[in-house]
C-alpha cells in the first residue's frame, strides 16, 4: 500500500501547489466582497454598524496578508513558519475551508507521523465547510489510510470518486479493498486506474493478486507478465508469479522465478522457504535439503518450525527432531513442537514420542493429543497404558474410530480377545474396506476357539487384502485355513432361532 499512498500524496501535493492561486482569489473576493463602511453606514444608519464593518475590513485585509505570508513560507519550504500562519488565517476565517486544507498540505509536507492527526481533524473541517470538494475527501482518505484506519480511509476516497472520478486514488481504494479481501471490487478499481493512463507495474501486480485470489490464474498470470516486462527482476512480483506457478505445478518455472527473486531479495527467508517447497516438489530433494539447512539459523522460530516440517517430509527425521528439540528449549510449552516431536519419535523412539505427547497432554488435554499419546504408548508396547488412554478418549468421544482401532489392538497384544474382537467388529463397521482388520479379528476368534467365526473372517481378508502391501498375513492365513476347517467341521452348527 505503501506505493499507492506515496503516489497519491505527491499528486494532492501537487494539486495543492497548482490550486494555493485558486484559493488566494477565494480568500480576495471575499475581502472585495466585504461591505465597505460608507454602504454599511448608509444601510445600517448607525456609526457602531460602520465602525464594526470597518475592523471586519481590517481583519479580513490581514487575513489576506497572513495568507500569502503563509503561501510564501510554504514555497521556501519553511512549513512550521507556514502552519503558525495559516493557523492565525483559521483563527480570522475559522468558516473558510481553503487554510485548513493548505494548513493539512503542510502538515502533511513535514512528513512526521506523529502529526497526521493534526491534518485529520483539518480535513474533517474543510469536507464539512465544502462538502463538493473531491480533493478534500481524497486527500483525508489518504491520510486516514496512512494512520491504517482503513474503513474510514475507503468510505473517504469512495466520496471523492463520487464528486471526482478522474481523481488518480482507485489505485489506493484498491489496496484498502485488499485488505478486507474484496478482490472482485478491488479488481474493478485496477482495470479503471489502468484505462485512465496509470499503467504501472504496481497496478498489473495488485490486479494479479486479484485475480488469482478468484480463481482466474490464465488472467492473473498475463498480468503478473505485464508487471514483469515493465520492471524486470522485481522481488515481489517474480516471488507471486512463482508462487502461481507453485500452484499450478509448473516446477521449473517456479523454480526460476523463485530462485531469482530469492537472490534479488538477498537471501529473503521466506521466499527461501518457498524455494526449498518447489525443489521438494519437483523431486529434487537433495538441493531442497541444502537449501533448507541454510536457512534454518536465520529464520524466526515460526518459519524454523515450518522449515523442519519440510526437512521431516524430505526425510531428514533426525535433522528435523534436532531443530525443534531446540526451538523447544526455549518455548517449552510450545503444544506445536511437542505435537510435531510427539509424531517424529513415534517410529525411531516410541518412549520418547510418548513423553512429548504427555506433556502435550498436560498443556492442552484435546482429543488429538489423547489420541497421540495413545498411540505411542501403544507402539511403546505400553498396552495397559495405552488401553487406559484410548478408553478414555471414548468416554469424551464414543465414536472415535482411531480410538476404537487403537483400543482394539492394545487388547489384543494383551490377549483379552473377547474385548478386542468387539472392538475390531465396531471398527470394520466403519470401514469394511480395511482388510486387516478381518485379519485380527478372525485370530480373535480363532484364540476364543470359535473356528467357524474365524473362518468367515479370514476367508473375507483374503478376498480384501492387497497382496503386496499384505503378503506376510496373506501366507499366515493359509497355512491356517486347512487346519482351521477340519477344526470347524467338528464344532457344532449354531442354532437358527
Amino acid at each position: 500500500m505503501l506505493f499507492a499512498l506515496l503516489r497519491v500524496n505527491n499528486y494532492l501535493q501537487r494539486q495543492s501547489n497548482m490550486y494555493r492561486n485558486i484559493f488566494y482569489l477565494l480568500l480576495l473576493t471575499t475581502l472585495i466582497s466585504s461591505p465597505t463602511p460608507a454602504q454599511d453606514a448608509q444601510t445600517a444608519q448607525t456609526a457602531q454598524t460602520a465602525q464594526n464593518s470597518q475592523d471586519n475590513q481590517d481583519q479580513s485585509q490581514k487575513a489576506l496578508e497572513l495568507y500569502q505570508q503563509a503561501e510564501t513560507a510554504y514555497e521556501k519550504g519553511d512549513l512550521t513558519k507556514a502552519i503558525t500562519l495559516y493557523r492565525q488565517v483559521i483563527q480570522i476565517l475559522p468558516e473558510s475551508f481553503e487554510p485548513k486544507y493548505q494548513c493539512a498540505n503542510a502538515y502533511l509536507a513535514l512528513g512526521k507521523p506523529e502529526l497526521l492527526s493534526e491534518a485529520v481533524l483539518l480535513l474533517k473541517d474543510v469536507t464539512t465547510l465544502k462538502p463538493d470538494f473531491a480533493r478534500g475527501h481524497a486527500t483525508l482518505g489518504n491520510v486516514l489510510a496512512r494512520l491504517n484506519d482503513f474503513e474510514l480511509a475507503e468510505t473517504s476516497l469512495r466520496q471523492a470518486l463520487s464528486l471526482d472520478n478522474r481523481l488518480p486514488i482507485h489505485s489506493l481504494l484498491a489496496e484498502l479493498l485488499l485488505t478486507r479481501q474484496a478482490y472482485k471490487e478491488a479488481e474493478t478499481e485496477l482495470k479503471i486506474a489502468i484505462s485512465q493512463g496509470n499503467a504501472e507495474p504496481q497496478n498489473y501486480l495488485l490486479l494479479a493478486i486479484c485475480q488469482q485470489e478468484q480463481g482466474q490464474n490464465m488472467a492473473a498470470l498475463d498480468n503478473y507478465n505485464k508487471a514483469n516486462e515493465l520492471k524486470p527482476q522485481d522481488t515481489e512480483i517474480l516471488y507471486r508469479r512463482g508462487r502461481l506457478y507453485q500452484q499450478q505445478n509448473i516446477h521449473a518455472s517456479a523454480i526460476a522465478d523463485l530462485k531469482l527473486a530469492y537472490e534479488a531479495s538477498q537471501n529473503n527467508v521466506a521466499i527461501g522457504v518457498a524455494l526449498v517447497e518447489s525443489y521438494r516438489q519437483n523431486e529434487d530433494k537433495k538441493t531442497a535439503l541444502i537449501l533448507a539447512k541454510t536457512l534454518i539459523d536465520k529464520a524466526s522460530p515460526e518459519t524454523q518450525a515450518q522449515l523442519t516440517e519440510l526437512l521431516a517430509q524430505l526425510g531428514a527425521n533426525d535433522t528435523a527432531i534436532a531443530q525443534l528439540e531446540k526451538l523447544l528449549q526455549s518455548e517449552p510449552k510450545n503444544i506445536q513442537y511437542l505435537t510435531r516431536l510427539g509424531q517424529l519419535y513415534l517410529d525411531i523412539n516410541p518412549s520418547k514420542s510418548a513423553e512429548h505427547w504427555q506433556q502435550a497432554v498436560n498443556i492442552n488435554a484435546s482429543i488429538e493429543n489423547q489420541i497421540g499419546l495413545a498411540s505411542a504408548l501403544l507402539k511403546a508396547q505400553k498396552f495397559t497404558a495405552a488401553t487406559d488412554c484410548f478408553k478414555s478418549v471414548l468416554s469424551k468421544n464414543p465414536n472415535s474410530y482411531e480410538a476404537h482401532a487403537g483400543l482394539a489392538l492394545a487388547l489384543f497384544k494383551l490377549d483379552q480377545f473377547a474385548p478386542s474382537a468387539e472392538e475390531f467388529i465396531w471398527v470394520i463397521k466403519a470401514r469394511p474396506e480395511n482388510s486387516i482388520s478381518y485379519y485380527f479379528l478372525g485370530i480373535c476368534f480363532d484364540r476364543l476357539g470359535d473356528y467357524r467365526q474365524a473362518m468367515s473372517a479370514y476367508e473375507i481378508f483374503l478376498k480384501k487384502a492387497d497382496p503386496k502391501l499384505r503378503q506376510l498375513e496373506i501366507e499366515k492365513v493359509n497355512l491356517r485355513l486347512p487346519s482351521l476347517r477340519r477344526q470347524a467341521e467338528k464344532q457344532p452348527k449354531p442354532k437358527n432361532n
